[in-house]
């Protein structure tokens, strides 16, 4: 499974407008508020249940290399329209250390997707300091900056990646400690573009050609990658985007018939098994709200049944 260092629901898109839902006949009377919330919790619900995003998105993730000829790679968001980038073998390219281990109980150091993090502990008080990407656009400028904090902070460009960008760091899934007593911590670029498909294969006397050498091909509808990946752990970084633009309009279609089945539930109590008012009576099924049969229908070749919740043991090394 990758290590997804974008948001897993980046924009938390709604999957129709409300100008969309107002041509269903028993919408078209709310308000913008109620009308907006319903969709909302619609738009939610049927990407829960479809275990996937629709509207169309940027990812990163990190994966690792089996070191086999061929490797098949499953990207956790599709359909996709562009791979940006493919990388191996991260290098660490930036150096920082705080050195007053006496004054400071706690110096680290994170990554955010806009800025590198430090934070330190002087007596009780903290201190945070968030360097932009955006300003410090490569390696040797923000090494700079936090040469120039003080504080007994110090930094180093690894040569030669000074001139790398910083957007390129490997996001950290949490702080490090930066105390030079610890070793001080480092900070990885992934270094290398992975190549295009190559021609030259490896010619087995029983097999034929098994491989068409290093590289990568993409089956974009279901976010399928085949190529030759050098071996390693969380040593991919795979930069794309993925999703649905305009979204579906069977899909869109099962939101407004959500949108319509929430707001008319909403008017019932359910927790009431039967009720007879004058001449009307009516028996609810128990549930609520939950997704009906035909919109369920509607999103069924959406689905995407590959996903379940895996949680992995400790692995040997």
């Amino acid at each position: 499974m990758p290590i997804t260092l974008t948001p897993s629901s980046p924009s938390g898109s709604n999957l129709i407008s409300s100008a969309r839902a107002g041509d269903n006949a028993t919408l078209a009377g709310l308000s913008d508020t109620v009308l907006n919330d319903l969709i909302a919790a619609a738009s939610q619900a049927i990407e829960r249940i479809c275990k996937r995003n629709f509207a169309l998105n940027s990812y990163t993730e990190v994966y690792s290399g089996g070191g086999m000829p061929y490797m098949e790679i499953q990207l956790a968001n599709f359909p996709v329209t562009e791979v940006t980038r493919i990388a191996t073998y991260p290098r660490p390219v930036l150096s920082i250390t705080n050195s007053d281990s006496t004054g400071n109980q706690r110096a680290t150091i994170s990554t955010t997707p806009t800025s590198l993090r430090l934070f330190r502990m002087a007596s009780g008080v903290g201190t945070t300091t968030d360097l932009l990407f955006s300003t410090y656009t490569t390696i040797a400028a923000l090494a700079a900056a936090v040469n120039g904090l003080g504080h007994s902070w110090a930094a180093t460009a690894i040569s030669p990646y000074s001139l790398y960008p910083t957007t390129d760091l490997l996001p950290l899934q949490g702080a490090v400690t930066a105390l030079a007593v610890g070793g001080g911590a480092q900070l990885e670029v992934y270094t290398e573009d992975s190549p295009a498909w190559g021609s030259a294969g490896i010619f087995s006397s029983i097999w034929g050609y098994i491989s068409d050498g290093p590289g990568w091909r993409l089956d974009g509808d279901v976010g399928y990658l085949v190529g030759s990946w050098p071996q390693g752990r969380l040593n991919i970084r795979i930069d794309y985007s993925a999703g649905f633009e305009p979204i579906p309009d069977d899909v869109q279609e099962a939101c407004v018939q959500h949108c319509q089945d929430l707001y008319q539930s909403s008017l019932i109590n359910n927790n009431v098994a039967s009720a007879k008012i004058g001449p009307f009576s009516y028996t609810t099924l128990g549930r609520g709200a939950g997704l009906s049969s035909k919109v369920l229908t509607l999103l069924q070749p959406y689905i995407d049944h590959a996903k379940q919740i895996v949680r992995r043991g400790p692995e040997s090394i």
